[in-house]
């Protein structure tokens, strides 16, 4: 487990670098909840057509954020990130989770 969550890292470090650059650039010229829900709804776009990580991505991430207003750690956000996606990989079955697969590499097999 400890060596796909530091596999798993890079790739998390760089879509939460994302969020937090949409999410800082918004937050200063809106409120902090309006700010958490338009970076979630961009970054869960980003996972279509994958309804399920749509939906994964703005439960958890909403969580994210609110963490990271509190603590602006990326590290923890990383690894949080890096865990969850993991468990979710291993554990939920594929045809729910279409083997995290988004935009056109959905539709492959």
């Amino acid at each position: 487990m400890v060596n796909k969550i530091l596999k798993y890292a890079t790739w998390a470090f760089i879509q939460q670098l994302f969020v937090i650059i949409v999410f800082t650039s918004l937050l200063k010229v809106l409120p902090l909840s309006l700010s958490i829900i338009i970076s979630v709804f961009i970054f869960s776009l980003l996972h279509y057509p994958n309804l399920f990580l749509m939906f994964t991505i703005c439960l958890f991430e909403t969580i994210i954020l609110y963490f990271y207003v509190n603590i602006f750690s990326i590290i923890w956000i990383i690894f949080f990130h890096s865990v969850v996606a993991i468990v979710i990989k291993d554990n939920v079955p594929e045809n729910i989770t279409h083997g995290m697969r988004v935009l056109w590499s959905y539709y492959k097999k």
